[in-house]
């Protein structure tokens, strides 16, 4: 969208088949290469000041919509950002019949189980585990540690 709006395709030196069908790669390769020649050649407060002129709407939405909400992202940063290593994920349970089956994933740190999280996909499971386990270190950081909260250990 950017690359369309600045209107890049017409600086892009092409060949006759690129022009008919232009690949998404060669569109954000062009991009990539105009914000690096901007950094390198202005700095980085003039690149900044590019970035939010031409991405600050795509920004703004990306920081307020709610389905960006990854926990495991989230778990993922705070763990390696303190030196925690990384979560592991490990199906606990699989219940149900196949058209209607809900799962249970537990997430270890550093061999202890510090979350458990259900959903009706692998993917919702983990992220509800990576939830959990995000409170459960809230808690242990606050010394609000309860019982059993990292005490089972992971196989």
């Amino acid at each position: 969208k950017v690359a369309a709006k600045l209107n890049l395709k017409k600086y892009l030196l092409l060949g006759k088949n690129e022009k008919k069908s232009l690949p998404v790669s060669i569109i954000a390769d062009s991009v990539e290469a105009l914000l690096a020649v901007i950094y390198y050649s202005c700095g980085s407060k003039i690149a900044k000041s590019f970035i939010l002129q031409h991405w600050g709407e795509y920004i703004e939405y990306a920081n307020s919509s709610k389905d960006t909400e990854n926990y495991k992202a989230a778990l993922q940063e705070y763990t390696q950002g303190h030196d925690l290593g990384l979560p592991e994920y490990k199906m606990t349970s699989e219940e149900g019949p196949d058209h209607k089956k809900e799962f249970e994933v537990a997430v270890c740190l550093m061999g202890k189980e510090i979350g458990r999280g259900r959903g009706k996909t692998k993917k919702e499971a983990s992220q509800d585990a990576a939830k959990s386990s995000l409170k459960s270190l809230e808690n242990i950081l606050n010394i609000k540690t309860e019982k059993n909260s990292v005490k089972q250990k992971c196989k």
